[in-house]
């Protein structure tokens, strides 16, 4: 039954990515007096998440960071299927690049790459336009889902547009299998990790946070050049990305350096538009240890 319900919502998906955009947003509207109005998914997490991360804010503008939130979401979920039918071209068209000199002239000089962004706007359509924007090959970092349905649905959504996608648990030994050519490397780096004691904590949004420090060991493996993809909106269904040099060489850095410079630049960029960041996340679902807070120094 589980497998007859997941390929009726493959389809569903692919049906859905060959809507045009106006109706896709009609439908998005729609699902956001669903998912918010009606079912209220996950909005004592999310109200908790932003009263958390902006203690100083009112009531009033907490609500509407809210609002604003779900509207995104739902845009967000609608546009992530057209994915399964963008062609390259569709891509160029709404996903414009700018100010990205520095990393092409890397490329030239034949530096690898750590390119980081978060859970911030449509981070499926980032995954899409980073190797379609990049003329070498780029490897992505991505966690399974249990529904394999859904899992291949979206595996193939990525491939199409170039990435070559590895499970996080293989993902260093397949790396290294196939790092003989300049490469880069596509990581979302604000997911929670599994394992927190061994994970790098910071004051992140207000809060004591464990953040992976996968990007700083690869990073640091192969010398890469770390990067972050920075996305602002232009209006619904357009973006402009940018590839922010953040480090030309993690060469000589200091044991959690690489990791303190993305999450920084990933927190600035929250706070100047917290709308678009995935707050239903139950990111702080672990509190740090007395031997945690102390080690580094939390409060």
């Amino acid at each position: 039954m589980n497998k007859i319900v997941s390929k009726i919502g493959v389809l569903f998906c692919t049906l859905i990515a060959y809507l045009p955009f106006p109706l896709l947003y009609l439908l998005s509207d729609f699902l956001y007096l669903i998912i918010y109005k009606l079912v209220g998914y996950r909005v004592k997490v999310v109200r908790q998440n932003l009263k958390n991360s902006f203690p100083n804010l009112s009531e009033k503008e907490l609500k509407k960071i809210e609002k604003d939130f779900y509207h995104h979401l739902c845009d967000t979920i609608l546009e992530t299927t057209k994915l399964i039918s963008f062609t390259n071209e569709e891509i160029y068209k709404r996903i414009k690049l700018k100010n990205s000199e520095r990393y092409f002239d890397l490329i030239k000089e034949g530096k690898n790459f750590s390119i980081v962004f978060g859970h911030f706007y449509n981070w499926e359509w980032l995954v899409a336009a980073v190797p379609v924007y990049s003329p070498i090959k780029i490897f992505g970092i991505y966690k399974p889902l249990t529904n394999k349905a859904f899992d291949k649905m979206f595996y193939d959504m990525r491939s199409r547009h170039k990435i070559i996608p590895f499970p996080m648990q293989s993902a260093m030994r397949s790396i290294m299998k196939d790092s003989k050519e300049q490469f880069g490397i596509v990581i979302i780096a604000d997911q929670t990790p599994s394992n927190t004691d061994s994970s790098y904590w910071a004051t992140f949004l207000n809060q004591p946070t464990p953040i992976f420090l996968g990007t700083e060991k690869i990073s640091e493996h192969f010398d890469n050049a770390l990067l972050f993809v920075d996305v602002n909106r232009v209006k619904r269904g357009y973006i402009e990305i940018e590839f922010v040099v953040l480090a030309e060489s993690v060469k000589g850095m200091k044991e959690y350096e690489i990791t303190e410079i993305h999450t920084r630049h990933l927190e600035k960029r929250i706070i100047e538009n917290p709308a678009y960041w995935l707050w239903s996340h139950k990111r702080w679902k672990h509190k740090p240890s007395d031997a945690i807070k102390e080690k580094f120094n939390l409060s």
